[in-house]
């Protein structure tokens, strides 16, 4: 299965709603890679709160290009607020874990 897209499911403490999160994502691939890679597209797919341990975290679905992948890999768990940890990535949207995603 060869799919132009790859999926991220990343937890992001504290939650934070989609613009903000988006532009985090935005200033973490500038700071890294500059602006070429800042402009990179990513799709927020679905985003939850979770409770773990008395903690609140978000739980979010990304959608990147498949080229474009190492460059939001990298990116993502450098940034400090939020902080952004990668769970999980396919190509394959059904075979990652998404939980109780709505």
């Amino acid at each position: 299965f060869d799919s132009p897209y790859h999926y991220i499911v990343i937890q992001v403490s504290p939650p934070t709603e989609t613009l903000t999160l988006r532009y985090a994502i935005q200033k973490a691939l500038q700071q890294l890679f500059g602006l070429t890679r800042a402009g990179i597209l990513i799709d927020v797919l679905s985003e939850v709160t979770e409770n773990v341990d008395g903690k609140e975290y978000g739980r979010v679905v990304l959608r990147a290009v498949a080229e474009d992948i190492e460059f939001v890999l990298a990116a993502l768990p450098v940034w400090p607020d939020p902080t952004m940890r990668v769970v999980e990535h396919s190509t394959f949207l059904p075979g990652i874990d998404v939980k109780d995603l709505k």
